[in-house]
């Protein structure tokens, strides 16, 4: 290094450089000599010039390779021949590792039970219970009464019994994962692939009926008098006679319209949502007549349309754009009008809805598993929120006052609905169930019982 006081010279510092230069290429010469592969091939060399008293580079050796008339040592085992034998053959052995994969452990198998939750208060809506069972996502819930039926991607239906809280039994005779289940009491329908079952539990569930489509079945819902059935199949709805067990006719949309939400009107119409953000309702009250017109509903969406929910001649829709909306209809039900709606309903998609029975309440799930609890009375007012589950909510159901959500966790919650109310000298109690109407009439604090004993066939059965 050079100090201040020195001065640049630059036929030193040339030199210096040239200095450099040269010491590098002697030690990259030197390494070069003293390699292991240059000594082996130098050595090899002496001994062969030694003997004859040739100079210069012997020829290489030849490599010896493996000779399939050699004999191999005996392994001591069956298994040891084989992996010798792969080895002298030249085979990669990562190839027979993966022959031989490594022990994975099995996942425990779920519990089927009923667990109560710890109560919380000052909550308006109420997680109860939880039902566990499904070792995957819960896909769709249905309850009658007291009985829940679930359906999930473990490629099972399982009953339960809400007034005993056990498990009855499950329907395990399925090849895919349950989209859709329906429970109408003695008769239960799932939806697996392009075939819908109908299990009747007064034969033991079994033999079932199939109902074999043309394309994957995506939802599916009776009319009112369960003697007609519509479902979806991407673009096309399907209208069945049950009793005949026979495809009346369809309807089909554009091949780009995927209906991805039905909702039966108890008037007979059927409304379904779809990818292209509209909303279409269709005329069966006759189901043996075709139907081919629809009232399309405008505005549309600003995303595809995930749930669809009709209470108290209102029709509630909700998307992926995370708003909800509200429908009325003219006497005639040809036209409806957009009442109003609530933008950023949920932080995330609306996956689905369901309405308590004529008190003007709504229940909303989310994709990140937030159960929303809403009144109509005030244009979407929400009363209460729960962050209970742990993954998106695929389906809710409601049977009197007591609502089912089903979610990619696993399990199935179980809600209820308490209001404060405070009287005249201000103290606040506690008042489960207490719903108020669209006429501000305060409904029944307890829930009905629907069924004050499991049913029968339901109870006594062995599955």
């Amino acid at each position: 290094s050079r100090t201040d006081g020195d001065r640049y010279d630059p036929e030193a510092e040339s030199g210096r450089g040239l200095q450099r230069t040269e010491s590098s290429s002697e030690k990259r010469s030197a390494a070069r000599s003293t390699s292991p592969s240059l000594r082996r091939r130098a050595g090899s060399t002496e001994a062969v010039n030694s003997g004859s008293g040739l100079t210069g580079p012997s020829p290489r050796p030849q490599r010896k390779f493996f000779d399939s008339k050699t004999r191999l040592p005996q392994p001591t085992s069956a298994s040891s021949q084989k992996s010798q034998s792969e080895e002298y053959n030249g085979r990669n052995l990562f190839i027979s590792s993966l022959r031989k994969p490594f022990s994975k452990a099995k996942a425990a198998k779920p519990v089927e039970e009923v667990v109560q939750e710890r109560r919380s208060r000052g909550r308006t809506l109420e997680c109860t219970h939880t039902i566990k069972g499904h070792s995957d996502e819960v896909l769709s819930v249905s309850a009658f009464g007291d009985i829940v039926v679930s359906g999930s991607k473990d490629k099972s239906i399982r009953l339960w019994n809400m007034t005993t809280q056990q498990h009855l039994g499950n329907i395990s005779d399925h090849e895919a994962a349950i989209k859709c289940v329906v429970n109408r009491g003695n008769l239960i329908y799932g939806a697996c692939k392009n075939i819908v079952r109908i299990f009747d539990s007064r034969a033991g569930f079994q033999n079932a009926t199939r109902l074999k489509m043309k394309g994957d079945v995506q939802l599916f819902d009776l009319l009112p008098d369960d003697n007609y059935m519509v479902a979806t199949t991407n673009n096309v709805m399907r209208i069945w006679d049950l009793r005949k067990r026979e495809e009346l006719y369809r309807v089909s949309q554009k091949s780009s319209v995927k209906m991805l939400s039905l909702c039966v009107l108890p008037s007979g119409y059927v409304a379904t949502g779809s990818n292209d953000r509209l909303i279409r309702l269709f005329d069966i009250r006759d189901p043996p007549a075709k139907c081919e017109t629809a009232v399309t509903f405008s505005p549309p969406h600003y995303d595809l349309i995930t749930s669809l929910c009709y209470s108290n001649d209102r029709l509630y829709s909700g998307s992926h754009d995370y708003s909800m909306r509200c429908w009325t209809h003219a006497e005639d039900l040809q036209s409806w009008s957009l009442d109003h709606t609530i933008n950023a309903a949920h932080a995330t998609y609306v996956l689905a809805m369901a309405s308590f029975s004529d008190d003007g309440c709504l229940i909303s799930g989310e994709a990140r598993g937030a159960v929303k609890l809403w009144s109509d009375q005030d244009k979407f007012h929400c009363l209460g929120e729960a962050h209970d589950h742990t993954g998106a909510v695929h389906s809710l159901s409601v049977a009197g006052e007591v609502g089912y959500s089903a979610s990619a966790d696993q399990t199935i919650k179980v809600w209820r609905v308490r209001r404060r109310e405070y009287t005249d000298d201000g103290e606040s109690s506690d008042m489960v169930s207490s719903l108020v109407s669209h006429d501000g009439s305060q409904l029944s604090t307890d829930p009905p019982a629907i069924y004050s004993q499991p049913p029968s066939h339901l109870a006594s059965q062995a599955l």
